[in-house]
């Protein structure tokens, strides 16, 4: 540049690796990367509606979208996961485009109370966010066989709160084998006891279902206490649901 040489060789030399698609492919780049979590939360939507309606599709297709989709919710749970020290901190954080907002009675707590509270309610979100999109009564048998082959504790975790949230025919059998599978005293556990609890007040239930929730309810309490994998009849019979506050 500082050479006595003709500019159109200046030019020339500083051009030499110049490609006009360039600006082009990074700019497309760059709002894909900038976006990139609100463009994946649409797709678990989108992909979520066409498994829901899917009637004639073929069964192994099915499965592999659900275990796609889970995945996902899975993906976004380490996404928040990552957030929340800034979240308690200042109550707003913010990953690839997508800003996440502390809202609530958590706000009065102080920063490491926020912590704890925003780590329990993570799956609640999930499944609030993104349950209606994919989940139809006929649905179940395809929950079913993917809780039963799981072997991801939280993407097994989410299948769990869905049945309990929607309670598909034959859904008691399926939670009670995922408590009897999960360890006592664990995050997992205590979010079923919640989920169920929360369904027991404010669910619309007939009275076979409410006696399903409480009979599973007893169970979380006592598998907790007792320590047992299964508990037993005589055990559960023992158990007042008062004993959730010792959860």
């Amino acid at each position: 540049q500082h050479s006595n040489l003709p500019d159109t060789i200046k030019d020339r030399y500083a051009d030499r690796n110049y490609d006009p698609k360039t600006p082009y492919n990074q700019e497309i780049t760059s709002i894909v990367q900038e976006f990139l979590l609100d463009l994946l939360t649409q797709l678990i939507k989108s992909s979520s509606r066409a498994l829901r309606n899917s009637d004639y599709a073929d069964a192994e297709k099915k499965k592999e979208l659900l275990q796609v989709i889970i995945k996902c919710w899975e993906l976004i749970t380490k996404i928040i996961i990552i957030l929340a020290p800034v979240l308690s901190k200042n109550g707003v954080g913010e990953f690839e485009g997508t800003q996440f907002i502390l809202v609530g009675p958590g706000l009065n707590l102080p920063p490491i109370e926020r912590f704890t509270t925003i780590l329990n309610y993570i799956p609640d979100n999930i499944i609030d966010w993104f349950v209606d999109d994919l989940y139809s009564p006929k649905m179940g048998p395809l929950l079913f066989n993917y809780l039963d082959g799981s072997k991801h504790k939280i993407r097994s975790h989410y299948l769990a709160k869905i049945l309990i949230e929607k309670r598909p025919h034959k859904w008691k059998s399926k939670i009670e084998k995922y408590i009897v599978d999960e360890n006592k005293n664990s995050y997992y556990l205590c979010g079923i006891e919640s989920d169920l609890g929360k369904t027991q007040e404010f669910g619309f239930l007939s009275s076979t279902e409410l006696e399903e929730i409480v009979y599973l309810r007893k169970m979380v309490l006592t598998k907790h206490q007792k320590g047992i994998k299964r508990p037993s009849k005589k055990l559960l019979d023992k158990m007042t649901l008062s004993s959730a506050d010792n959860l």
